[in-house]
């Protein structure tokens, strides 16, 4: 009886037959029980010394390839973060782009803001930043068919404003962060 449980331990042969399958090769085990604590070691350090394996061609903990070929990859990343061209600008009447950040560099007293139309299939951000100048007055004219929900209404002079637009489903949402700006000595 305890000879028919030996033999069901696995072998040199065996582990060495899966791990090939797998791509790895040019193990050297030693001819250990794999069953054992000690056999297990022996094929975590014999894959550990693989100069390269699996069908990658890599060594551990190697990523070979190109992003580009990597298109499910690529879509998931564009989803998740979206990367926003930046500009600047010193004029009062703005179009804002889609995906695109803009700054205006000097203290506005009066905003005009437009916006690209926005995707149809998904949620299209637009954003904005600027110091308030004195009295400012912002009017914002939303893309066609939309309507603008949650944009501030008073502006306070010298605070560093973030607008972020969000554009989805007929409504133009707007998200406000404020900050002090520091004063330079």
């Amino acid at each position: 009886m305890a000879d028919d449980y030996l033999n069901n331990f696995a072998t040199q042969g065996d582990v060495n037959q899966i791990l090939t399958n797998l791509g790895y090769t040019g193990l050297d085990v030693n001819n250990r029980n794999f069953a054992t604590r000690g056999g297990m070691l022996a094929i975590a350090e014999a894959i550990q010394n693989i100069g390269g394996g699996g069908s990658g061609g890599g060594a551990w903990g190697e990523i070979t390839g190109t992003l580009s070929n990597q298109t499910d990859l690529q879509n998931a990343l564009d989803e998740k973060a979206k990367i926003f061209t930046r500009s600047s600008t010193t004029e009062s009447t703005i179009q804002l782009l889609k995906d695109t950040q803009i700054e205006i560099t000097n203290t506005p007293t009066s905003l005009v803001l437009s916006f690209e139309a926005p995707e149809t299939s998904k949620a299209t951000e637009y954003r904005l930043t600027f110091i308030a100048g004195a009295n400012l007055g912002v009017t914002i004219t939303p893309p066609t068919n939309y309507t603008v929900l949650d944009a501030p209404e008073e502006y306070t002079e010298g605070l560093l404003y973030e607008l972020s637009f969000v554009a989805y489903n007929g409504y133009l949402v707007c998200r406000c962060a404020t900050t002090e700006v520091p004063v330079t000595p």
